[in-house]
């Protein structure tokens, strides 16, 4: 385990932040937040995907390391990608931003009529 944030650095680091940047896309265009709540949802999101890592690596041994930049990284990843809809949103790609964002009435299911 390592508890000391960016003590080795290396390409996982970035790709941790990649791997979770679609995940802020798909929740900005899901739901509007507050940033702090965009902060928390990053930090749960990095301690989940950790905090199963370590489960697992107790119970399986699949050799997996439990750090906190992954928590770090992950949760950047998320903050980034919500920060790029937000800020597409105000550029002429609104209209794409727009057309994919998840509508509430597109959730509902439609009764069939007997």
């Amino acid at each position: 385990m390592n508890f000391r944030a960016f003590q080795g650095m290396s390409l996982d680091f970035y790709l941790n932040i990649l791997m979770t940047v679609p995940l802020g896309v798909y929740l900005a265009l899901w739901k509007p937040l507050k940033a702090w709540k965009v902060v928390v949802a990053g930090i749960l999101l990095g301690l989940t995907i950790e905090g199963t890592q370590f489960c697992l690596d107790w119970g399986v041994h699949l050799e997996r390391w439990v750090d906190i930049n992954d928590v770090i990284t992950n949760a950047a990843g998320l903050m980034v990608g919500y920060a790029a809809v937000a800020l597409f949103s105000r550029t002429p790609f609104k209209i794409l931003i727009h057309f994919f964002k998840v509508r509430p009435h597109a959730l509902r299911t439609v009764k069939k009529t007997a």
